[in-house]
């Protein structure tokens, strides 16, 4: 055995390869995604390994009795409505969290089954996990979330699972739980579940899993059918690496614990006898398959070692990474009363005809100990008279229900309304806790929408605090800006360049517009570029309502090469006014609408700052005054590398003639080809066949000599 040198991972996608049956780690691929991302990943992970070695040395031995520490866990079911399994019940669920206490405390009725050569080094862990008793808010809870999702596959290179803007579940905080989503399926059905190790971001922190492995109850898959996936990946959570060192199948690397024997590679299966494919000294031990951080089936993993165990605890202690769970109060019971009814969240009001009459839709969530039958909901605009309704129905305790309260009338015009709501009277007894109950909302709503055309090109004196916007997690959002314009001198932007929250959400309202012309079409000015060009592209949305913003259907969707106007720069990016580009939307099939509601959505990635300017609606597609040069954009070649040909694409503005020219990274020419150039995408066939192997440059240029260049290798 031996202490290898520390390489930082972080992130272990443990896959199941349908063809062999295998699971595999793609543990280089996940360093290199997020070093991509966060270039200070791997030196937060030196930090927490040059803790935990000090730890380890300072504290010797992990055999004696500790501390038992606990560690709340939030589950988030994700599921798709049409597939009832996916729902997976609360006993699949406690069936986990029983398998980790049994894993993790070596209460596990298969310990009988650690080889004699291992039983000294068998450790109790002497973690215990919970069900969370409290929610963020300090609400009680069962710790059990559950979304309906239209993903039936997240990928866990991006996280998706993990957000509620990409079919996902946002993350309770991670100083306080353990977050752990179970998910339809991930990597179309190749991967079993994933982690993050401590010290990535708190947003993205925690455990995914497939339903059908997790627990040892329900609708589960042989042989990954005893809960030991989870074991497996909240080890990585808890800072473990695969016993084997993730090395490519040498005995070069280890995984950082002293009392796990070196081995080659992952086991599969479950193995017999007592294979050794690396030689220790002074003890030459057996591989330890049966370890949960290997890849044996579920039936045959069966130990921690003491080393693995002092690993983990680590990071609980003064100044470690999860040492805030210590500290955390979601195992804590909240003090509960009989009856006890919270209003949780207002809808957005369903509008009917002009918009001035709405029906609020609340949740309103059952906190007591008692089933909730009644209750009253007394609610008004402000400076309006209250309206009472009286439900009757059946919540159960701590579950939820959305209720449709009676049509409401608006007591004055224009855009921005307070809606006071609040409940009384739970089983018509006194509430346990009424600061609970009441709550005003804002939101939109118009008894008409302005005729066209309409007009906006953000230039001073433009009041944009009254467009109503949505901005979720408070923090950076559309604002007015003087550093750039297509036009004039202002425009709005996401400052995305110092906005560090990928899956966030930020919207801004127009103000409603009447459609009745005989063809209505949206145009408008947007500028945007990436980090880098292999980086998370953010999302640009343009939505539309018919019913004063109650529901909305995406009428333009753009991200990656089709949204960037400018090529990648790891500077704040400013365009220039050559890196503008002019977006038409034709809204014929809301022609008529008297209040249509248009909004501008962002999905934030990891891109640079996104810019709109000049967004205007008409009556018909009319020519709007662009920068007389405007730039080629999202040039892609595949396959690259190539051999005897290569498909090119890119996006450009108008109809025109241009050039392919391919040259030596010296510069010099070697083919030369005219094209037609059609307004929007074009694609063709680049011929390779005259050139030798080697790396070459693409360049296409317009008939405005604006040109975009790519880099392609030729390989045969």
């Amino acid at each position: 055995m031996r202490k290898g040198s520390f390489i930082a991972v972080l992130l272990c996608f443990c896959v199941l390869t349908q063809a062999q049956n295998l699971q595999k780690c793609s543990t280089m691929e996940g360093l290199q995604a997020e070093q991509m991302h966060n270039p200070g990943r791997v030196a937060e992970l030196n930090r927490i390994e040059t803790f935990t070695q000090k730890w380890i040395q300072e504290n010797g031995s992990a055999k004696e009795q500790m501390t038992v520490i606990t560690i709340p866990v939030a589950v988030h079911v994700l599921y798709l409505p049409g597939v009832p399994q996916s729902n997976i019940s609360e006993a699949q669920i406690l069936s986990q969290i029983d398998v980790l206490n049994e894993d993790y405390r070596r209460l596990n009725a298969d310990t009988t089954l650690t080889p004699d050569v291992f039983v000294p080094l068998a450790a109790d862990a002497e973690f215990e996990f919970c069900m969370a008793q409290r929610d963020p808010n300090g609400l009680p809870t069962t710790g059990i979330t559950r979304t309906p999702t239209t993903v039936t596959s997240f990928n866990t290179l991006t996280n998706d699972a993990k957000f509620d803007a990409t079919g996902g579940y946002n993350a309770w905080p991670a100083d306080d739980y353990l977050n752990i989503w179970v998910v339809p399926g991930l990597d179309d059905g190749l991967t079993l579940g994933y982690a993050q190790f401590p010290g990535g971001a708190d947003a993205t922190d925690g455990v995914v899993i497939g339903y059908r492995y997790f627990g040892r109850v329900g609708n589960l898959e042989v042989p990954y059918d005893e809960g030991r996936t989870t074991t497996h990946e909240v080890g990585h959570w808890l800072n473990l690496r695969h016993i084997w060192g993730d090395d490519g199948g040498g005995c070069t690397q280890d995984d950082l614990v002293n009392d796990t024997p070196r081995s080659a590679d992952a086991y599969y299966g479950c193995p017999t006898g007592s294979p050794n494919s690396c030689t220790d000294s002074p003890t030459d031990y057996p591989d330890m398959f049966m370890n949960y951080m290997d890849y044996c089936n579920d039936n045959c993993l069966n130990i921690f070692t003491n080393g693995q165990k002092q690993r983990m605890r680590a990071l609980f202690m003064p100044g470690g990474a999860r040492y805030s769970i210590t500290q955390s109060e979601g195992c804590v019971p909240v003090e509960q009363g009989a009856n006890d009814a919270v209003l949780v969240e207002l809808l957005e009001p369903t509008g009917t005809g002009n918009c001035t009459t709405v029906e609020p839709v609340i949740t309103v969530q059952n906190l007591g100990t008692e089933g909730l039958y009644y209750f009253i909901v007394e609610y008004n605009f402000t400076g309006g008279p209250v309206q009472t309704y009286e439900w009757t129905g059946t919540i159960n305790s701590l579950e939820s229900e959305q209720i449709t309260l009676p049509p409401i009338n608006t007591v004055a015009t224009g855009i921005i309304h307070n809606l006071h709501i609040n409940i009384t009277s739970p089983n018509g007894l006194p509430d346990f806790s009424p600061d609970d109950n009441e709550g005003t909302y804002t939101f939109a709503s118009v008894s008409g929408g302005s005729a066209l055309p309409f007009f906006e090109g953000f230039e001073p004196g433009t009041n944009f605090n009254n467009w109503f916007d949505s901005n979720p997690d408070g923090l950076i959002t559309f604002e007015l800006t003087n550093s750039a314009a297509a036009t004039g001198t202002s425009s709005v932007f996401m400052n995305n360049f110092i906005y560090n929250a990928s899956g966030a959400t930020d919207e801004f309202v127009l103000p409603h517009v009447n459609l009745s012309v005989s063809n209505p079409y949206l145009h408008f000015d947007l500028a945007y570029a990436l980090i880098q060009a292999a980086g998370t592209s953010d999302v640009l949305q343009v939505l539309i309502s018919t019913d004063c913003g109650t529901t909305f259907t995406n009428i333009y969707t753009k991200a990656g090469d089709a949204l960037s106007t400018a090529s990648p720069t790891g500077s704040a990016f400013v365009p220039s006014s050559g890196q503008w580009r002019t977006e038409s939307i034709s809204l014929a099939a809301y022609q008529g609408v008297r209040n249509a509601v248009i909004k501008f959505k962002q999905i934030r990635g990891t891109g640079n700052n996104l810019y709109v300017d000049n967004i205007n609606i008409t009556d018909g597609a009319v020519s709007i005054a662009q920068p007389d040069v405007l730039p080629l954009s999202g040039l892609q070649i595949y396959p690259n590398p190539a051999g005897g040909q290569a498909i090119l694409q890119f996006s450009a503005y108008q109809n025109g003639k241009g050039l392919i020219t391919i040259t030596e990274l010296s510069g010099r020419v070697l083919l030369t080809l005219p094209v037609g150039l059609q307004s929007g995408n074009n694609s063709m066939i680049l011929p390779l066949q005259t050139l030798a192997n080697g790396m070459y440059l693409v360049t296409v240029t317009d008939q405005n000599g604006v040109a975009a260049t790519q880099k392609i290798t030729v390989v045969r």
